[in-house]
């Protein structure tokens, strides 16, 4: 991001020039007369002065020509070129500018709910559409770090896949076809909800391409729980979607992606179909990854993975395994703060290794106070529905005796605290000796 002139770079306030195509120009390369580049503009003046021919340009064109262009640059992200790590050929895709964004508000399966923008201007982007990249030539799409750095980690599947994709789509005609429509006009400057669904589901497709065995479980899950967020935001109509046409918009969104989705059927017989289904196999290959990855090796890792599956659980509405896992996660943290414990006693241990020990102590802390107080919600939520029940339940049959409708609500499964939350049992009164 250099200015091609005079290699310095002017973040606020840098344009394309039109006519030679140069990007990054910074402001003092500017011709407001010829609303080119300086090199440009001399280019045209002299061939102006060749034709006896000498342009003229209001101050009001200039300044709005000028407004123009930096909107057009006023985006939260830059684009980068990088050789596809699979063809090798160029591929640009999109950066977000650093510390452009934070994220504010997070929900229990780790989706995202709320975005803060250090330009207001920003607001309507959503980073999670941005996720994969992606090589318009041979098609293959995944996140940024596996086109920056392909097989870093030592468990990486990269090599393997390296050489079965492109044999898989030379042997497979019906396998290239669907890659071509999946990646088909992909536009970063265009982004939307059905672009990046296809994109995440190719980002899926292409990993799967692997056998069971050679599969990175880890990413998978990742994979598969992003794109059940997706069709979810899609449902969802927040405060901020009270407009008309923003409800519209996203439900015609939506109707795209499901056609999207009956056309791979075609192909691809078992492609989940909705939110739920996404959700079932992330926690498949997540829960198959807490197991095995060499990735959930770091016990405040550990302790976390327990706690996100606890919480897709939950929003799959299995409160019983959402609970059990939770738990898990109670029990799981005080084992392993308990073993840090012992570790850090240790007189010959480094300073180094205490740091280290004692962050990943901290987390984990932070991780069983986090499955607490998630668990005093759900219980308190799951109290707040059963009794809402018992209560349409105790309007039908008010009349009888509490006794026979409290056998009632205990035969019906509900707790005793919601039962005595409807139905107080009256103190029997302590009489003393003499009556």
């Amino acid at each position: 991001m250099q200015c091609p002139i005079c290699r310095g770079f002017d973040k606020n306030n840098h344009f394309k020039c039109p006519e030679c195509g140069r990007d990054y120009i910074c402001s003092s390369h500017y011709d407001v007369n010829e609303l080119v580049c300086t090199e440009c503009a001399e280019k045209y003046r002299n061939k102006s002065e060749e034709n006896g021919v000498k342009k003229k340009i209001s101050v009001e064109e200039i300044s709005a020509k000028f407004e123009e262009i930096k909107k057009e640059k006023k985006t939260p992200f830059y684009f980068k070129s990088i050789a596809c790590p699979i063809c090798r050929e160029i591929a640009q895709n999109v950066v977000f500018k650093p510390k452009i964004y934070s994220e504010r508000k997070v929900d229990i399966d780790k989706h995202v709910l709320a975005y803060g923008w250090s330009e207001p201007d920003f607001k309507d982007y959503h980073p999670q559409l941005y996720l994969f990249w992606h090589c318009n030539n041979c098609g293959y799409t995944a996140e940024k770090a596996d086109f920056e750095n392909p097989g870093k980690d030592f468990w990486s599947n990269f090599r393997i896949l390296k050489r079965a994709f492109p044999e898989k789509l030379q042997a497979d005609r019906t396998a290239e076809k669907l890659v071509a429509w999946l990646g088909k006009e992909v536009n970063y400057d265009q982004m939307n909800y059905p672009m990046s669904f296809k994109l995440h589901i190719l980002g899926i497709y292409i990993q799967e391409i692997l056998e069971q065995e050679s599969r990175d479980t880890l990413k998978l899950g990742r994979y598969y729980l992003r794109t059940g967020w997706l069709l979810r935001e899609l449902k969802e109509i927040k405060n901020e979607d009270k407009d008309k046409n923003v409800e519209i918009k996203k439900a015609q969104e939506l109707e795209t992606i499901n056609n999207i989705i009956n056309e791979l059927k075609k192909v691809w017989k078992d492609i989940p179909e909705n939110e739920e289904e996404y959700l079932k196999k992330a926690v498949e290959y997540l829960s198959e990854a807490y197991i095995n990855h060499p990735a959930i090796r770091n016990v405040a890792v550990v302790v976390d993975t327990l706690l996100w599956l606890s919480g897709i659980y939950l929003k799959m509405g299995d409160q019983e395994k959402g609970f059990n896992y939770l738990n898990n996660v109670i029990k799981e943290g005080q084992k392993q703060k308990a073993k840090l414990k012992i570790r850090l006693k240790n007189p010959k241990i480094s300073d180094d290794e205490v740091k280290n020990l004692s962050i990943q102590y901290k987390k984990i802390s932070n991780t069983v106070s986090k499955a607490r107080d998630l668990m005093q919600d759900v219980q308190y939520q799951k109290f707040k529905a059963q009794k809402e029940e018992a209560k349409k339940i105790l309007e039908k049959i008010s009349d009888m005796p509490p006794e026979e409708i409290r056998e009632i609500l205990v035969k019906k499964g509900f707790t005793q605290k919601v039962i005595d939350s409807l139905l107080p049992e009256k103190k029997k009164k302590l009489f003393g000796l003499f009556g």
